[in-house]
């Protein structure tokens, strides 16, 4: 009998193989056992008019470390400004970048980073077509806090709807008129996430 167990970030997967007497073949067993779930809210990394933004979502990374990723992703894909968020755990922040991008291409970004790998899969583990990050208080864990900006300029168009919600909701020094002359919404959702807290 064979037992393999082993964790992907967000969930555990046991692996059982065995031989039962008399066949030749072997049986096999997969159980995934997920964290309990915590309602949170969150924005919506689509836009109204079928775009994206970059949203990424750092566990177990220093912030100099950060900033040196999303200059070089910056570069590589023109991108404009990048905003950080800070978490209530050690290494743990939140990267938006508003420039619009395609799903493929805002795909390629996010694959290219050193998010969190379940982040990345998230919309195929809840059958969403977009990402989705926590913007208010989950459980006993407090909201993110504005930390930082990662200055590019970039001629490409940005979603102005998400960058009025993350100056007005965060209170960030954000570059953007107060003005939304298309009047373009941000998704805020209530949603369920995974709770990645220690006990005991």
């Amino acid at each position: 009998m064979k037992q393999e167990i082993y964790s992907k970030n967000a969930y555990h997967h046991f692996l059982l193989k065995f031989k039962l007497p008399f066949v030749s073949n072997y049986v096999q067993f997969s159980l995934q056992l997920f964290p309990t779930m915590e309602k949170a809210a969150g924005i919506s990394n689509r836009t109204e008019d079928g775009h994206y933004v970059v949203f990424l979502d750092y566990d177990e990374i220093g912030i100099v470390e950060i900033e040196n990723e999303l200059t070089r992703i910056q570069n590589d894909f023109d991108l404009g400004n990048f905003y950080i968020f800070s978490l209530d755990r050690p290494d743990s922040f939140h990267a938006i970048c508003c420039t619009k991008l395609t799903a493929k291409v805002c795909q390629e970004v996010i694959n290219e980073s050193g998010a969190d790998q379940a982040f990345k899969q998230a919309p195929k583990y809840f059958h969403r077509n977009r990402w989705i990050l926590r913007v208010g208080p989950k459980g006993q864990r407090n909201p993110p806090k504005y930390e930082k900006t990662i200055l590019r300029a970039c001629m490409r168009p940005e979603s102005v709807g998400h960058l009025l919600f993350l100056k007005n909701w965060y209170n960030a020094p954000i570059p953007v008129a107060d003005n939304n002359p298309n009047n373009e919404k941000v998704q805020l959702l209530r949603y369920e996430t995974f709770n990645r807290v220690k006990h005991g």
